[in-house]
């Protein structure tokens, strides 16, 4: 990965800089510096400029930067041109070497602002490790098998996040929150919380976390109506699954979000954006832990179409599995979409909530 270089300059320093050097613009068509000498000094401020630039957001990723470095290079070309004409008309050249020198400032800013958005999640991803660690020891010392679950899935987001982080990808920032809170998650069921209340959150969190990368890629492009209608969707059972957190509902807290959660794969499957097989194992986890909790209820109820609907989640939550250890995702996303519709037709059947 690039690292962060040039940290002495400030924006503020840049655009002092900048001030200094624009009011001999305007000079350059005074009588003062009418000649043709003037301007090609100021054509050259503007190519050293744009050179500064061009290092400045070599190492970024962020398309802002990188647009308005492109339009300054192609607006000072045409200066240049302008400049090298038969008979230039100085004043065009002048505002069109302005124009580029602005843009190729808007380039150097956005490529500082990045920088230090990288260096604050690179600190996110340092923090999560150091607490990995800490929770690591509680969570050998309780020997709880959800403690430990919720752990490694923290650690697997963690190690997406510094892979993101070197890569310079945006989602950098949302894997090391989402790493950190699974960590966080992890200390709380070894430390004795509710196992309900924990998977509740945990899967919330997961939810939230793969809407956001859904908000991403639907603003890349324009949606359909129909994916946009399921979006919608998505976020109102996070909202409810929210709300019913705060209720004390855990139960019907989990079941929202992993409804909403199976939504965000369809639609990842639909943009295109295969969803990973670690966002896949999580939700059939939490369904799994899901099935556990209503099951006995299910089964108490003597409801025939209710017990098969559970077996036959149970069925489609296996060949998930299967299917994501395969590589088979867009199959995968289909398998846990079907055992999450008949674990919640069996609840409603059996006339457990």
């Amino acid at each position: 990965m690039v690292q962060p270089r040039h940290w002495g300059r400030t924006v503020c320093g840049l655009l002092l800089g900048i001030a200094l050097l624009v009011p001999s613009l305007a000079a350059a068509t005074g009588p003062a510096g009418s000649g043709a000498d003037r301007t090609e000094i100021e054509l050259r401020r503007t190519d050293a400029l744009i050179d500064r630039a061009r290092d400045e957001v070599a190492g970024v990723s962020g398309t802002y930067a990188h647009q308005r470095l492109r339009q300054a290079t192609e607006i000072q070309r045409d200066a240049w041109l302008e400049f090298s004409g038969v008979a230039p008309d100085l004043r065009r050249v002048v505002a069109l070497t302005q124009e580029a020198r602005r843009l190729a400032l808007k380039a150097i800013e956005a490529a500082s602002i990045e920088r230090r958005a990288q260096e604050s999640v690179r600190g996110q991803i340092d923090r999560a490790e150091v607490r990995a660690q800490e929770v690591a020891v509680a969570v050998r010392a309780s020997g709880g098998v959800l403690a430990q679950r919720l752990l490694d899935s923290g650690l697997q987001q963690l190690r997406r996040a510094r892979e993101a982080w070197a890569g310079n990808d945006p989602r950098a920032a949302r894997l090391a929150a989402l790493a950190l809170s699974l960590i966080e998650r992890a200390g709380s069921a070894a430390a004795g919380a509710s196992t309900a209340l924990v998977v509740a959150e945990a899967s919330i969190d997961r939810a939230e976390a793969l809407l956001a990368e859904v908000d991403t890629r639907l603003a890349e492009a324009p949606a359909a109506a129909d994916l946009s209608a399921l979006h919608e969707q998505a976020a109102e059972l996070l909202e409810r699954a929210r709300e019913a957190l705060r209720r004390g509902a855990e139960r019907q807290a989990l079941h929202q979000s992993l409804r909403a959660r199976e939504i965000a794969l369809r639609l990842l499957a639909r943009l295109q954006e295969q969803p990973s097989a670690a966002d896949l194992l999580a939700a059939l986890d939490d369904l799994a832990a899901l099935l556990g909790e209503v099951a006995p209820g299910i089964e108490a109820s003597g409801n025939a179409e209710a017990q098969g609907h559970l077996r036959q989640s149970a069925e489609q939550m296996e060949r998930a599995r299967g299917l994501v250890n395969a590589g088979r995702i867009q199959e995968a996303v289909t398998a846990l979409a079907a055992a999450e519709a008949l674990l919640r037709e069996a609840a409603d059947a059996a006339g457990v909530r």
